[in-house]
């Protein structure tokens, strides 16, 4: 008998050990441009557990860098904004400012690749990082004021 709820016990120790494991830290490939923008493009994020890409709704997809104030956890992917809070999920429904990459993502299929500058919406909430920052017009030279 002794045996046999040993042995439970053990079973229930593996069950809840495997639930008690949640979401963990995700390194996302990232870039340190100041805003890289010129171009927008939207789609689908899809995550397969080492990789974030969009997919385009007529085809296709890209990697995604993203900026070195984002962090990442998953699975399920949740990607945090430089204001800490979650902004993207696997999923998600996205308009990114972007910049067209060139190098490859060790470990990621090879294909396209976007530099993320800023996230314009996501399922249709318009700044979900909050707004950019739009820098004060310069002051004509000479003019102190």
């Amino acid at each position: 008998m002794k045996v046999r709820v040993a042995s439970l016990g053990l079973a229930a120790a593996i069950l809840l050990s495997g639930c008690a494991q949640g979401p963990t830290v995700f390194r996302l490939p990232v870039h340190n441009l100041p805003s890289p923008g010129g171009m927008a493009s939207g789609g689908r994020i899809a995550f397969d557990g080492r990789c974030v890409w969009l997919k385009f709704d007529g085809g296709g997809d890209v990697n995604l860098v993203w900026p070195a104030t984002f962090r990442a956890i998953g699975p399920p992917l949740e990607i945090i904004g430089a204001s800490g809070r979650g902004i993207i999920h696997e999923g998600d429904v996205v308009e990114l400012g972007i910049m067209d990459g060139r190098a490859a993502i060790p470990g990621c299929p090879d294909r396209g690749v976007f530099l993320v500058g800023e996230i314009s919406s996501v399922n249709g909430e318009q700044w979900p990082d909050g707004a950019p920052k739009v820098e004060p017009p310069g002051r004509p030279p000479g003019n102190p004021r």
